[in-house]
């Protein structure tokens, strides 16, 4: 892994600001308080990181701050495009549930989930390896899908409701010496 991108939020409240691309019809995320957050109650805001360009293989992950609770969701991204509709994939999650959406001209649909918690505290990630879209939590794998639809885009950050936030932000390159790790499931 090679680290592209970061960012801590640590500036005055407001927009993300021009390194950052809103790919929602309401708007990119917000900095309230050195955390970015939806900035608004129940509404979806996104962006992605527009400073630098991602390789295919790529990654997008977070720490969690502020309040998670049911119908809290944040969201890393990978392989986003668009402008006021998104193209590409979403790993997120509530206080109780994991999900990986496609998203196509705006408008989701998950390719898996599964119950797993998340905490404050929690880093997750995303990972687009080839055509294999995975989702870890501080360190370990929580679920993957293989899905083949985008192949290329930036990486990105997302929240639905306004008390969960992102306390730190970091995207880069998966592609060299990039270690993939596959758990068989024996049914």
């Amino acid at each position: 892994m090679t680290v592209l991108a970061t960012d801590t939020f640590d500036r005055t409240d407001g927009g993300l600001g021009s390194n950052w691309t809103a790919y929602y019809a309401g708007g990119g995320g917000t900095i309230v308080s050195n955390e970015a957050k939806a900035g608004v109650s129940t509404d979806s805001r996104g962006s992605y990181y527009n400073a630098v360009s991602f390789p295919d293989d790529q990654y997008s992950k977070i720490t969690i701050g502020g309040t998670l609770g049911s119908g809290d969701f944040w969201s890393v991204g990978v392989r986003l495009s668009g402008g006021t509709t998104t193209d590409g994939y979403y790993c997120s999650a509530d206080s109780a549930n994991w999900y990986i959406t496609r998203f196509d001209n705006g408008t989701g649909t998950d390719i898996a989930n599964n119950v797993s918690t998340f905490a404050v505290g929690d880093v997750v990630e995303c990972r687009a390896v080839g055509s294999l879209i995975s989702l870890y939590k501080n360190g370990s794998l929580v679920g993957s899908k293989t899905d083949a639809t985008y192949t290329t885009g930036a990486a990105g950050l997302g929240w639905y409701n306004n008390n969960v936030t992102a306390t730190t932000w970091e995207g880069g390159d998966f592609s060299s010496g990039a270690i993939v790790t596959t758990a068989w499931i024996r049914g």
